[in-house]
C-alpha cells in the first residue's frame, strides 16, 4: 500500500510539474515569436520584454515548488491516514480472531437511535455468516430463547434504572434448532442529565462450558449418592467450617441438610464429648494447628471421638483423615459403637470381681497411681482402708458357701450405698477388702471408716442375721510406695483383729 502512494505522488508530481513547465514555455514562445515579427519594436521594448521572461521563468519555479510542497503535505496526510487505517484493520483483525478463538462476540446498542451492531463472532454464534443481514434489537430478540426474553428485558431494565452493569447466563435459538448457552455482559453508559443513550456488552458462547457442568454435577451427584449410602459419616471441612456432609451426618444429628446445620453450627468438632477416653477438643495440643492435626499425631488406635446423636445417645467413632487439597480434609467417621460396648464389657469383667462385682486387684494396680495424682491435683490425700468379715470361715462351715457368697455380695452393696461416688472399693481376697478413698486428714478416714463398720453391724443379713467387720486404716505418703502403705494398712488390721475385732485401728 506504501508503494502505492509513492507512486502514485510521484506520477502526480510529475504531471503537475510538466503541465507548469509547458504553461511556462508557451508564454516564452509567444515572446519569441514576437520578438521576430517586429524587431524594431522588440527591440525598444527588449529590456522590459526580457524582465518578464525571467518573471516567467521565476514563476514556474516557484509554482513547482509550492506544488510539490502541496503535493508533500498531502502525501503526509494520506500516509498517515493510511497507516492509522493499516492499524485499525490489523487491530480489527486480531480482535475478530481473539473473538473467535474465545467465542467471544461485542455488541453495541444505541438506546436513542435504537441501532444495534455486532461484532462478527456475535453471527457466528447466532450461526450465521458475519454481517450477512442486518440485525435489529428485535431480530437479535427473536433468537432468545422464549423462556428467557422476561428475564433478560428485567435485568436490563434494571441495570438501567440502578445505572450498575449487568451478567446473565441465557440461551439462545439458531434457525435450525440448536441450542446455544451464552453469558452476557452489559455496561451502561449515560449522558450528563442521567439518560441513559448506549449499551456496550459482550456475548460469549459457553455451550460448551454448560455441557462439561452438566457432566461434573452428574458425576458429583453420583460420587453423592454413593456417599450418602455409606453407613459412615463423611465430611469435608478446612477444620473450621463444614463444606460438604453425607446424608448420615444429617440423620444423625437431626438436621435437614448443610445450610441447616451451618445455621447453628460451623464444625462437627462442636459435638466432640469431653471424655478422657476419647478425643475432644481440651486434648489439642499447643504447636497443632488445630484439632484434625492433633488427631493425626495420635496413634491410629487412639484416633477415636464421641458424639451424641439426636436421641441423646452417645457414639464412638473411629476417625479417619485424608488430605483433599491444601488444608482441606476429607474426614470419614465409622460407627465403633458396639465394638466399643463389647471391649468395655470385656474390660468391665476383667477389671471387676465376677462375684460381687466390686473392683478387683487387677484394677488396683491399673489405676491406684492415676488415683493418687487425681487426689495430688485436687489437694487431698490417698488414703486406703483395709476391712475383712470376722469368722467368716464359721459362716462357711455352719451355713455353707452359698450362704457365704451371698453374705459378701450383700456387704459390698451396703459399703457401695454408704461410701461416696469417688471410693474405689477392692476385693483384695476371699472376705478381704480395700476401700481407695480421697481425705483432707486422717480424721476424715477414721469417720468413714467407723461410719462403715457401725452400717455393717447393724444390718440385718438373711440367715447369718448379723455380721461385724475390723477395720485397718492408713494415709499414703509421698516418701514411699503403694505397697509400702498396703503393707501398714494391713498391719492395723491384724491389730484390730487381735485387739477384739469389730474395730477400726488407724
Amino acid at each position: 500500500m506504501l508503494r502505492k502512494i509513492i507512486l502514485s505522488f510521484i506520477f502526480i508530481a510529475s504531471v503537475g510539474v510538466f503541465a507548469l513547465y509547458k504553461h511556462s514555455t508557451i508564454h516564452i514562445n509567444d515572446f519569441q515569436n514576437l520578438k521576430n515579427n517586429s524587431e524594431a519594436v522588440f527591440n525598444e521594448f527588449f529590456i522590459q520584454k526580457n524582465n518578464l521572461i525571467e518573471s516567467e521563468i521565476l514563476h514556474f519555479q516557484v509554482s513547482t515548488l509550492v506544488y510539490l510542497v502541496f503535493l508533500g503535505i498531502i502525501f503526509s496526510i494520506v500516509y498517515k491516514l493510511e497507516i492509522q487505517k493499516s492499524k485499525l484493520f490489523t487491530a480489527n483483525k486480531i480482535l475478530n480472531e481473539v473473538q473467535e478463538i474465545t467465542k467471544t462476540g461485542s455488541w453495541e446498542y444505541d438506546l436513542v437511535d435504537k441501532h444495534l451492531v455486532l461484532s462478527d463472532e456475535v453471527y457466528r454464534i447466532l450461526g450465521e455468516e458475519p454481517q450477512s443481514f442486518k440485525i435489529d434489537y428485535k431480530t437479535f430478540f427473536s433468537f432468545v430463547h422464549p423462556e428467557d426474553r422476561k428475564t433478560i428485558a428485567t435485568i436490563h431494565d434494571n441495570s438501567l434504572k440502578t445505572k450498575t452493569n449487568f451478567t446473565l447466563r441465557h440461551r439462545l435459538i439458531r434457525r435450525n434448532g440448536d441450542t446455544v448457552w451464552v453469558n452476557e455482559v452489559g455496561k451502561n453508559e449515560f449522558n450528563s442529565y442521567g439518560e441513559p443513550i448506549r449499551t456496550l456488552g459482550t456475548i460469549q458462547d459457553i455451550s460448551e462450558t454448560i455441557l462439561y457442568e452438566e457432566r461434573i454435577e452428574k458425576i458429583k451427584n453420583k460420587l453423592e449418592n454413593v456417599i450418602n449410602i455409606q453407613e459412615n459419616i463423611v465430611i469435608i471441612t478446612n477444620a473450621e467450617t463444614l463444606e460438604f456432609a453425607n446424608k448420615k451426618l444429617f440423620d444423625f444429628f437431626g438436621y435437614e441438610n448443610l445450610e441447616h446445620f451451618l445455621k447453628y453450627h460451623k464444625c462437627i468438632c462442636d459435638f466432640f464429648i469431653e471424655d478422657d477416653r476419647f478425643f475432644h477438643m481440651k486434648k489439642i495440643q499447643p504447636h497443632d494447628k488445630h484439632w484434625i492435626e492433633s488427631i493425626l499425631h495420635l496413634n491410629p488406635r487412639e484416633r477415636i471421638v464421641s458424639m451424641v446423636n439426636k436421641s441423646d445417645i452417645p457414639h464412638a467413632f473411629i476417625v479417619a483423615i485424608n488430605t483433599y487439597e491444601e488444608d482441606e480434609y476429607i474426614i470419614n467417621f465409622s460407627d465403633i459403637s458396639d465394638t466399643i460396648i463389647e471391649n468395655q464389657t470385656l474390660h468391665e469383667q476383667v477389671i471387676h470381681d465376677p462375684l460381687t462385682n466390686a473392683y478387683n486387684r487387677f484394677y488396683f494396680t491399673n489405676k491406684i497411681k492415676q488415683l493418687i495424682e487425681s487426689n495430688q491435683q485436687k489437694n487431698l490425700y490417698t488414703a486406703l482402708i483395709m476391712f475383712d468379715i470376722d469368722h467368716f470361715k464359721v459362716v462357711n462351715d455352719t451355713f455353707g458357701h452359698d450362704v457365704g457368697d451371698s453374705v459378701l455380695t450383700t456387704l459390698v452393696n451396703i459399703v457401695h450405698r454408704f461410701s461416696r461416688y469417688d471410693d474405689k472399693l477392692i476385693r483384695w481376697g476371699g472376705e478381704e477388702f480395700i476401700i481407695v478413698i480421697s481425705a483432707e486428714n486422717i480424721q476424715n478416714v477414721k469417720r468413714q471408716a467407723e461410719h462403715l463398720r457401725t452400717v455393717i453391724e447393724n444390718h440385718h443379713f438373711e440367715e447369718v442375721e448379723h455380721v461385724t467387720c475390723s477395720f485397718g486404716c492408713a494415709m499414703y505418703e509421698d516418701s514411699e510406695s503403694i505397697e509400702d502403705t498396703i503393707k501398714r494398712v494391713d498391719e492395723n488390721l491384724y491389730k484390730a483383729k487381735n485387739s477384739g475385732r469389730n474395730k477400726v485401728i488407724i
